[in-house]
C-alpha cells in the first residue's frame, strides 16, 4: 500500500468532513473570517462564503477519492497548505475556534498546524503515486485494507483536531 496515496485519501476525507460541517455549520468559521478581517467578496457575506468554502472542500475531496487525475493531489497539497498558513494566523491573533469542522469550542492549535502541513505535504508526494481509487482497485478484496487504514488515519486526526463523533 502506498503510505502517501493512504495519506491523500485521509486528506481527502477530512475535506469532506470538515466540507460538510461548514455548510450545515458555518458559525465558527464565519466567526473566525471576522476574526481574521477577511473582506466579503462582492455581493457574498462571510456565511455565504463559508458555504461556498464547505462546498468546495467536499466536492474536492469526493473527487479526489473517485476520480483518477492526479493533479487534485497537487489541489488538496496546496489546500492544506493554505490551512496550515490559516491556522497559523488565528493562532497569532487569538481566535476562539479554527473554523475547521464548525465547532465553536474548537481552538486552533499547533497539531492543526502539523496536521495540515503533514497532509499537505503528503498530498503533494501522493501526486507522484497510485491515486486511492488504483490502490483499491489493486488490492485483494476492493481494496477493504486500504479504506480500513484511510477510515482510522481520518477517524483518529477528526477527534484529534477538535471533530465530534457524536453531535453535543
Amino acid at each position: 500500500m502506498e503510505v502517501f496515496s493512504a495519506l491523500y485519501a485521509t486528506a481527502a476525507v477530512l475535506l469532506v468532513l470538515a466540507g460538510s460541517a461548514k455548510v450545515f455549520r458555518p458559525d465558527a468559521t464565519e466567526r473566525l473570517l471576522k476574526d481574521l478581517r477577511v473582506p466579503k467578496l462582492a455581493a457574498f457575506n462571510h456565511r455565504q462564503m463559508v458555504r461556498g468554502l464547505g462546498s468546495a472542500e467536499v466536492a474536492l475531496g469526493v473527487a479526489a477519492l473517485i476520480v483518477e487525475i492526479s493533479a487534485l493531489a497537487l489541489l488538496i497539497g496546496l489546500v492544506f497548505l493554505a490551512f496550515a498558513a490559516v491556522v497559523t494566523v488565528a493562532i497569532r491573533s487569538g481566535s476562539a475556534s479554527c473554523g475547521c469542522f464548525g465547532r465553536p469550542d474548537t481552538p486552533p492549535t499547533r497539531a492543526h498546524i502539523v496536521a495540515n502541513l503533514a497532509l499537505g505535504v503528503s498530498a503533494l508526494l501522493a501526486s507522484q503515486t497510485p491515486t486511492p481509487l488504483a490502490v483499491m482497485e489493486a488490492q485483494a478484496a476492493g481494496g477493504v485494507g486500504f479504506v480500513g487504514v484511510v477510515g482510522a488515519l481520518a477517524g483518529g486526526l477528526f477527534v484529534l483536531l477538535g471533530g465530534r463523533v457524536r453531535p453535543a
